[in-house]
């Protein structure tokens, strides 16, 4: 151990005999944060809010263990003495789009649903097509999509976005998973007059061609833009959503969240 190496790189060690009790195991850790200090030479009094106790460090460890039977053997086969590892969680769910996706805490909305954040700040229609085939590689059932505004704000026209909109649904169906379509919203009434036309444009092509090809559309405008303006109460800045918005959005796409995965849902 290096004087100065930060406290959270510091190993906790848990020694694997019957006996060990879990006051051992909280004064072992203390004995090695101690040492920390004392060696880097910045030992100080510290509000214990801002620093967790060492047996606040330790119970995450144990608390999902049985206590009776924390101390198991590893996993492995009989014959081949190989272990068995456990399989990779199955990724439910991918969020895909821009700023207005990623500021929505989606595994927090969904505990019970394995579901990944992609959307990435300022990311057009273009962006996703080159970053999709990373997102699909993690195969997820289903990959819910809103994109389109960026575009507009960088001068793509209807057209173009339409065309990319479609690519990213196509590539989404082909590698397996279940795309899930999503509008793009309106922004708000004072910020482009203009740019909600083409946003209308782009939502009535992307819902006729959804249903042309039984693809899932959820239009999110009903509830957050009912007049064709992203309502006041759900921005602060005329494109972003304020808590209650996305409250209504995880409101609306709550039922095919939670079919995901169901035998029957394709």
């Amino acid at each position: 151990m290096s004087v100065g190496q930060p406290l959270d790189m510091l190993p906790l060690i848990f020694v694997s005999a019957p006996v060990m009790t879990m006051n051992a195991i909280v004064f072992s850790s203390g004995i090695l944060l101690l040492a920390h200090g004392v060696a880097a030479g910045n030992l100080e009094r510290v509000p214990t809010r801002d620093v967790p106790s060492i047996q606040q460090r330790a119970l995450p460890f144990l608390s999902a263990m049985d206590m009776e039977h924390r101390f198991q053997p590893v996993p492995h086969d009989a014959e081949t003495g190989v272990l068995v590892r456990a399989p990779a969680p199955v990724l439910q769910i991918a969020m895909v789009g821009d700023s207005i996706t990623e500021g929505c805490a989606w595994d927090e909305v969904f505990p019970e649903t394995s579901i990944a954040n992609h959307g990435i700040d300022a990311s057009t229609s273009e962006d996703v097509l080159r970053r999709l085939d990373e997102i699909l590689s993690h195969a997820p059932q289903a990959v819910f999509v809103m994109i389109g505004i960026n575009d507009l704000a960088r001068g793509f026209e209807p057209k173009t976005i339409i065309s990319n909109i479609k690519a990213i649904v196509e590539r989404i169906a082909a590698s397996g998973s279940i795309p899930i379509l999503q509008s793009t919203l309106f922004v708000g009434r004072d910020h482009r007059a203009r740019r909600n036309a083409d946003v209308e444009a782009i939502n009535l092509a992307m819902r006729r061609w959804s249903e042309e090809r039984h693809i899932r559309f959820v239009d999110l405008n009903a509830r957050l833009a009912p007049a064709g303006y992203l309502s006041e109460e759900f921005t602060d800045d005329g494109v972003h959503l304020t808590a209650e918005a996305y409250r209504i959005w995880a409101e609306q796409i709550r039922s095919l969240v939670h079919q995901v995965g169901r035998p029957g849902f394709h």
